[in-house]
């Protein structure tokens, strides 16, 4: 039977309750401030960045502003929320640029990364089309950049950690980085919902408990909160510290249902699954799993969520028991519809919301990543999807143990199930797809003992090594 390995630990202890909750409210803070101060969000947002890039580039050690681009990807939904006056694909761009400073420092590479550079390359050719539609204006900048920024960090991404050994870094702390801002995520969307005074609950997803902004997105980001609150309290040392992980995880759980978007619920759905398939052996982690599940059971089929659809008036139920995919099907099938029409190089990035327009009086754009590459790019797209399979599966094999087999499965099963409802509109998509390609070290192979052969065709074998005894032994 194998056992489940660790998150590797270092030699001081993890972050302690009190550390725990000291960054927890100052997050709390920090998304308060933004909103009432849009300058201040806008500070925030090119202070990160800019602090990314001086450890990359000056620090000695520049794998420390990893974690500064761990952040970096999260906030960026936080900083729209906030419309900081920032560009609007900032922390794509912003984690991608720490993350090339990191590489060329390194200049090392892999395989995988490999694969991912193929993977851009092959998005590229229909953009000509996209050039020819549009000209070289505006619309053609933005029609590029929404389309294509995504992949790029993703590709970045993959360059990096898919040669960045897992113990350059500690992996909790990149954890931890990459929570915080979805704290502050979680606070705005959680005073949005206090404050507001004419709260209604359909069977849609709700903007005011959203924070105001895309319901699908912060959905996604704060499900991505709780995944990382639940690995961080199954690996951390101490109970208490533990239970303020799964505590948090369970707030950001219990905001991410409020948003009335389901994709969040089912990014977390299949990550769950996945970390659960891979650890059932270990028997701490049963033991653990076990109790939190058991006790998120029965609050929440006994307490919060009959509480919780009672003040919806019922729509909480009405929403999560339907399977309508709110106009997603339908788009997805219009992606494949222009496929059919366009089978090489598709109509090219951001033109097939125009062909929708033309056909359904819809101009929406794409919601499903697999659909929209084979609409935009045709076979090429098709190639860089396989592509991306090719990187998981690679990535899958070299994983020397459990804890590492899970960790690129739980991130990876995230990332491809937000792309399936949410596209690549966001940047913690990239990231986290990006570390489930971490590079990790090979377990040294047990030494053999020394085998002493007979020389010749004598039965006599060779003596071992002269041993000195201690003086005064007989």
């Amino acid at each position: 039977m194998s056992r489940a390995i660790a998150l590797p630990r270092p030699r001081a202890p993890v972050a302690p309750v009190a550390a725990l909750l000291t960054y927890t409210g100052l997050h709390v803070l920090l998304a308060l401030l933004m909103v009432f101060s849009q300058a201040f969000a806008t500070l925030h947002a090119l202070g990160a960045l800019a602090s990314g890039i001086y450890l990359a580039v000056s620090s000695r050690n520049p794998e420390r502003a990893t974690y500064v681009a761990g952040y970096v990807a999260t906030a960026g939904v936080l900083w729209r929320m906030n419309r900081a006056s920032v560009f609007w694909e900032y922390g794509k761009y912003g984690f991608a640029l720490i993350l090339i400073l990191i590489w060329l420092r390194r200049r090392s590479s892999s395989k995988t990364a490999t694969l991912a550079i193929l993977y851009f390359m092959l998005l590229l050719p229909s953009s000509a089309y996209t050039i020819s539609y549009f000209g070289l204006t505006e619309l053609n900048r933005e029609a590029l950049s929404s389309n294509l920024s995504g992949p790029f960090a993703l590709t970045v991404g993959i360059l990096y950690f898919s040669s960045c050994n897992s113990r350059r870094i500690r992996l909790e702390i990149l954890l931890r980085s990459l929570l915080w801002p979805i704290v502050s995520i979680a606070t705005m969307a959680a005073y949005s919902t206090l404050t507001a005074t004419n709260l209604r609950f359909t069977a849609d997803s709700n903007v005011v408990t959203s924070g105001g902004f895309g319901p699908n997105q912060v959905s996604s980001v704060l499900g991505l909160g709780f995944i990382l609150c639940l690995l961080l309290g199954l690996h951390c040392r101490g109970a208490r510290l533990r239970w303020a992980y799964f505590a948090i995880g369970g707030l950001l759980l219990l905001q991410t249902i409020l948003t009335f978007s389901r994709g969040g619920v089912f990014n977390i759905v299949v990550a769950v699954t996945i970390l659960a398939f891979h650890n059932l052996r270990n028997t701490r982690f049963f033991r653990i799993f076990a109790a939190v599940t058991i006790l998120a059971f029965l609050l929440g089929s006994f307490f919060l969520l009959p509480r919780i659809n009672q003040w919806t008036g019922g729509a909480l139920e009405e929403r999560y028991s339907s399977f309508d995919t709110t106009g997603r099907g339908s788009i997805a099938e219009s992606d494949l519809k222009i496929w059919k029409e366009n089978p090489v190089l598709g109509v090219g990035p951001g033109l097939a919301s125009r062909y929708r327009f033309a056909w359904y009086g819809n101009k929406i754009s794409a919601h499903t990543e697999y659909t929209r590459a084979l609409a935009e790019h045709g076979l090429f797209g098709a190639a860089a999807l396989l592509c991306m399979m090719l990187i998981v599966w690679r990535s899958y094999r070299a994983a020397p143990g459990i804890m590492a087999s899970s960790w690129v499965g739980t991130f990876s099963g995230w990332a491809l199930a937000a792309m399936a409802h949410a596209g690549m509109r966001i940047a913690a998509i990239a990231f986290v797809f990006a570390i489930a390609t971490i590079c990790w070290p090979r377990p040294r192979p047990p030494q053999k003992p020394p085998d002493h052969r007979r020389v010749g065709r004598t039965s006599r074998q060779v003596p071992p090594p002269l041993q000195t005894r201690p003086p005064g032994s007989r």
